[in-house]
């Protein structure tokens, strides 16, 4: 079973066009989402603050908990699946 998906550029085309002046309606949107959410962040950073969990860690403790920063490792085959696949849709082959 194979899924293709088609996306539909002549919108995401129109939508990159668009003048900043038609977007004034974004700045509260935004503002608003942030401020909402700035005690939320606060909370979750704590550990990071001087004497806070991570500041008290010791050397093998941090090694212990260390992770990538990104998910890279974990796109796995079906990420290299869908870039080969886009791949040989969108790069001609050569006769």
């Amino acid at each position: 079973m194979t899924f293709r998906c088609q996306a539909d550029t002549s919108d995401l085309l129109l939508k990159s066009e668009t003048k900043p002046e038609q977007l004034e309606h974004l700045h509260p949107i935004t503002l608003a989402l942030f401020q909402g959410t700035l005690n939320k962040w606060e909370s979750f950073t704590t550990e990071y603050a001087p004497g806070g969990t991570i500041d008290q860690a010791s050397t093998e403790e941090r090694d212990a908990a260390w992770m990538p920063a990104t998910n890279d490792a974990n796109k796995g085959a079906l990420g290299t699946h869908i870039e080969k696949v886009y791949i040989q849709e969108h790069v001609p082959m050569v006769q």
